[in-house]
């Protein structure tokens, strides 16, 4: 597949420009599930070759590969048409957002398996493979999740986030426990969407984190792989580093946390009490260190009880998945 591909611009060398995903790691006689790669994309021409590549470049057997451009203009029409022999859907016209993109993706998406990638992202070698081996394997398994790792505008490694893996530890917040990051990082079946439903095209900011939650609460099997699935880009051109970085971060903090506390009635008066307790005791502890002008504070008080909180709704979670 490398050397069918249009030769990469400029100098670039290693994963995904010169290398390819080894040929060992599809094997001989193992059926793979159709997987959906969806690609939602605006004006990221500078980044976009190196995100397809890398979906292509996996070599799977049973791929679908959607991009849903909103009318870019810059040179990513140019990309897409140089690489239209690979790609098995792409649209550029003018949409909603990021969500809008995100739904017209999907409800084309023919494949069991489904797997959003932001434009500026790319996955590791590999991937795929071990990705259909799974859902293969495991006719029960709904959502599927990895390790991502975070790097900056030059492809450096920051860190790498394991991600939680249970719904109490997504909606508690406050970064206690790692969310998974980006869509980069977990691949789900095709009928937790179908479940969960479309993407708000009005929210242009926390649709994968309401998607999360609802995916979380919906999902049965949720199985973690000890390995690094792709990497996501985090610099001053991504929202979600502006967000963190402006003035408005406790107020979206606080948008996330009304988010969860919505998503979590079904759990019961009690869940949500402790669940608003625990927001709360979080919002003291980050709001202390910025009156004292300084970046974090060690608060072994609120810790305590934000653990014991942890526990409870942990346990009222088991109960209610037992019971239902």
């Amino acid at each position: 597949m490398l050397l069918k591909l249009p030769k990469p611009s400029g100098h670039k060398q290693g994963w995904p420009w010169t290398e390819t995903t080894p040929a060992e790691a599809i094997q001989q006689g193992q059926v793979y599930p159709k997987i959906s790669i969806i690609v939602p994309t605006y004006n990221h021409g500078a980044f976009i070759e190196e995100t397809l590549r890398s979906i292509i470049l996996q070599n799977y057997p049973n791929l679908e590969l959607i991009v849903m451009d909103g009318g870019s203009t810059d040179n990513t029409v140019d990309i897409l048409k140089k690489y239209d022999e690979w790609i098995s859907i792409w649209k550029s016209e003018k949409d909603k957002g990021q969500s809008d993109a995100m739904n017209k993706g999907w409800q084309q998406a023919t494949g069991e398996v489904i797997g959003f990638i932001n434009s500026d992202d790319y996955y590791e070698p590999g991937v795929f493979a071990r990705v259909g081996r799974y859902f293969s394997s495991a006719s029960d398994l709904e959502m599927l999740l990895g390790k991502t790792r975070i790097i900056d505008k030059d492809g450096a490694e920051i860190k790498v986030k394991t991600p939680c893996r249970r719904y109490s530890q997504l909606a508690v917040l406050g970064g206690r426990h790692n969310m998974p990051n980006n869509p980069v990082g977990y691949f789900y079946s095709k009928k937790i969407q179908e479940e969960v439903g479309d993407f708000d095209v009005n929210d242009h900011y926390s649709m994968d984190y309401r998607f999360l939650l609802k995916a979380f609460k919906a999902a049965r099997h949720i199985t973690y792989i000890d390995a690094v699935f792709g990497n996501y880009r985090y610099d001053d051109h991504t929202k979600t580093f502006n967000n963190n970085q402006s003035a408005k971060g406790g107020e979206i903090r606080e948008k996330l946390q009304r988010m969860a506390v919505e998503e979590s009635e079904p759990f019961g008066e009690r869940y949500v009490e402790y669940l608003k307790k625990s927001h709360e005791l979080t919002n003291k502890k980050t709001r202390l260190p910025r009156r004292l002008g300084i970046k974090k504070i060690f608060a072994p008080g609120i810790d305590r009880q934000l653990d014991k909180i942890d526990e409870r709704l942990l346990a009222i979670e088991d109960s209610n998945r037992v019971t239902s």
